[in-house]
């Protein structure tokens, strides 16, 4: 079924793009041009002899541009496959979690990724290869085909257009290199945890000019929550064409079908956690799983024009679609336990159409040297939500819960049809003044046209909405390994979407898009001998506009709230010695509400510590006896939490947790690993949404995994 879904849905768009832009792949004979440009060849599967497994010192996500980290005035966190592998990860979440200044955020009842929290404020919005991603409810990327997760701290806003000023991730896909292989893994855990993966790369030609590569995944899990489980599959083919040195063309296709139980975890009583086991599931087993599909193709081409200048041209067409039931909870008697609940039915469909143009290219202006970058950007998106919700009758006991309450037929309560074209041109001038000083001046214009109706009361509020997002940044390289920076940035996100749902002003309107600013200074250094990155930043960010409930009225919003986050975030990633590699995090993030009109300034953001530190570690032997044995592990921690973000005294408790890791390399080509999760049992809370919907974190487990490569 699998199969045939993907054959019918993701290939023909492929097939689609190839049509559009082959034609333009013309073959010629000149000289390869010397422009860096962003390259469609991936690389091997990780040595980690090399000892830069974890360090990545140069990111196209920053910049759109092929530039050295270090000559970024931003934080930019590339976290490369290897520490996916080495953490056992199966989603790209795992990435995140070493990143200084990223929290976890709203995971939609476990379906998905739907929200981050990047340097204290919640952001929906990312993007995969360059190309906007999570405008719904796409399901959570895969670690199948996932090189590096680029993670960008402050807002990004002047490329990637309308988002949070807390800051944006760019997923980047794995790539064909030039060597046939095939990596065969199988991992097996807790809770009937079973996972195999094929990484595949091919050769089609005889002058390596045709590239393929192929990554599939198959998961099937349950879950230390009772009636919780998941079935995922995942199927990513891509093909590359290089015809000469100045031609460059990808097109890639993506599959993932996931279906899981939705699941709002524990509840609170009284404030307190701890009363309800972690274990225990409030929702009804008899509802099953909520099934979302994923499919999308897209295509890139590239063309040295000259020796100075380079087009590229994009085209992404993507599809999803969420369908099932689940019974949520709306109130608690926290005197006698009985927890009252609603259930709902979620019917979502929705694509888009993304269309980019961009031109890379240098000049010299006297003694001073700049990199250009041009772009235009067209987004057709279409979404259609139907939701339907009950009250269920009777309660349910958290204590001792009986289950099949929840057969009643739940109505209509929102019929959701937005339609929005988003149009963009964005100019980047990354200016070296000298070979110590070097500037950096951006910006883009957005123009969004939006209808946006509810079709059950038959209200509608289309919008026209314009937005300019600049940002400038200053480097000094105090050594060519040490530099200092500072930035200033603007971003701008409309308000009306899937995350705040058919959402005006008293009189019918839309509301203003929020707004931030932020401000952000530095330092940069490369050390032992390049082998280990450290940046370490202070932010100051404010996000106005922001939706808050009307005092006057509890079912309506208004618009005159404001946050503010300011901190230090410290990262640092590589190897201390070739033997030893280390990622690391730490921030302090004080980050509340300034202003409001219900929840009073000063107010913790929800689900955001103002300590965190993250560290992972791996030791691994590279001759004498013990060559091939690795072993290493981490630890996560962070203090208190607010759960809710309303300026009650609902906290979720501190913790911290420890991680560990050994494996050993059979063969040059063969490893078994074997990766312990909490390792000390430690009861935690990871994310809370309020009393009654706080996310309990996985207690003790173990994950084993056997890979071979051929």
């Amino acid at each position: 079924m699998f199969l045939n879904t993907l054959g019918r849905k993701a290939l023909p768009m492929a097939m689609t793009l190839l049509a559009v832009t082959g034609g333009e792949a013309t073959a010629q004979n000149s000289q390869p041009a010397v422009l860096p440009a962003l390259t469609i060849q991936g690389t091997a599967p990780a040595n980690s002899d090399t000892g830069e497994a974890y360090r990545v010192p140069r990111s196209s996500s920053a910049t759109k541009t092929d530039t050295p980290l270090i000559d970024v005035p931003q934080t930019a966190i590339p976290v490369g496959k290897q520490v996916l592998e080495d953490v056992g990860g199966t989603t790209v979440e795992s990435a995140l979690d070493y990143v200084g200044g990223v929290a976890k955020g709203n995971n939609f009842g476990g379906l998905n990724l739907y929200e981050m929290n990047l340097r204290g404020l919640k952001t929906v919005n990312s993007a995969k290869n360059g190309f906007p991603a999570n405008r719904r409810y796409d399901g959570t990327a895969d670690a199948a085909n996932t090189e590096q997760v680029d993670v960008l701290l402050g807002p990004s806003a002047s490329l990637y257009g309308r988002g949070d000023p807390g800051g944006f991730v760019n997923i980047v896909t794995k790539k064909p290199f030039t060597e046939n292989s095939t990596t065969v893994q199988g991992m097996t855990g807790s809770y009937d945890l079973f996972r195999g993966t094929l990484d595949s790369n091919f050769v089609l030609s005889d002058d390596k000019s045709l590239l393929g590569r192929a990554n599939l995944a198959i998961e099937s899990r349950d879950s230390f929550r009772d009636h919780v489980s998941s079935d995922r599959q995942f199927f990513s083919p891509v093909l590359s064409w290089q015809p000469n040195g100045e031609t460059r063309l990808t097109l890639e296709a993506e599959a993932l079908e996931d279906e899981r139980t939705f699941d709002r975890g524990v509840v609170a009583v009284n404030g307190k956690l701890g009363l309800v086991p972690i274990t225990r599931f409030l929702g009804e087993p008899g509802d099953g799983r909520i099934r979302n599909d994923n499919y999308q193709a897209s295509a890139r081409l590239e063309r040295d024009v000259s020796d100075d200048w380079t087009l590229r041209a994009g085209l992404l067409s993507k599809t999803g679609s969420m369908y099932g039931f689940a019974t949520e909870p709306s109130s608690l008697n926290s005197t006698t336990g009985e927890l009252s609940r609603r259930r709902s039915l979620r019917d979502y469909n929705w694509n888009s159409h993304t269309a980019q143009l961009e031109a890379l290219g240098h000049i010299e202006t006297g003694s001073v040297k700049h990199t250009l970058l041009a772009g235009l950007e067209y987004e057709r998106a279409r979404a259609s939500e139907h939701f339907y919700r009950a009250n269920v009758p009777g309660t349910i006991n958290i204590y001792n819960p009986v289950y099949g309450q929840s057969s009643v037929t739940p109505a209509i309560l929102t019929d959701l049809l937005d339609v929005s074209d988003t149009y963009a041109i964005y100019l980047q001038d990354q200016i070296e003044l000298s070979e110590r000083w070097q500037l950096q001046l951006g910006l883009r214009a957005d123009w969004l046209e939006q209808d946006f109706e509810e079709r059950v009361s038959r209200r509608s509020a289309p919008q026209s909405r314009e937005g300019y997002s600049p940002r400038a940044g200053l480097t000094y390289k105090v050594t060519p390994d040490v530099a200092l920076y500072g930035s200033v940035a603007k971003s701008f996100r409309p308000v009306m979407d899937s995350n705040t749902g058919f959402s005006t002003t008293a009189d019918g309107k839309p509301f203003e898009p929020e707004t931030g600013l932020g401000y952000e200074a530095g330092i940069k250094a490369d050390l032992l001998d390049r082998r280990l990155s450290v940046t370490a930043a202070l932010f100051h960010i404010t996000k106005q506009n922001v939706l808050t409930t009307d005092p006057a009225d509890s079912s309506r919003q208004i618009q005159t709230g404001e946050v503010q986050s300011r901190g230090l975030d410290i990262n640092i990633a590589g190897s201390l010695t070739p033997e030893w590699r280390i990622i690391t995090g730490y921030a302090f993030i004080d980050a509340e509400v300034t202003k409001d009109s219900t929840i009073p300034a000063g107010a913790s953001l929800q689900n955001i510590p103002r300590h965190s530190l993250a560290l992972w570690n791996v030791y691994e032997f590279h001759s004498g006896p013990m060559k091939g044995l690795g072993f290493g592990g981490g630890v996560t921690a962070m203090d208190a939490r607010s759960g809710s973000g309303s300026g009650d005294n609902f906290t979720l408790p501190g913790f911290a947790k420890v991680d560990l890791l050994g494996f050993y390399k059979l063969t040059e080509t063969a490893k078994v690993s074997l990766n312990i999760y909490n390792l000390f049992d430690t009861e935690y809370y990871e994310r809370g949404f309020g009393p009654l919907r706080v996310v309990p974190g996985t207690p003790l487990s173990a994950i084993a995994a056997l890979s071979v490569t051929f």
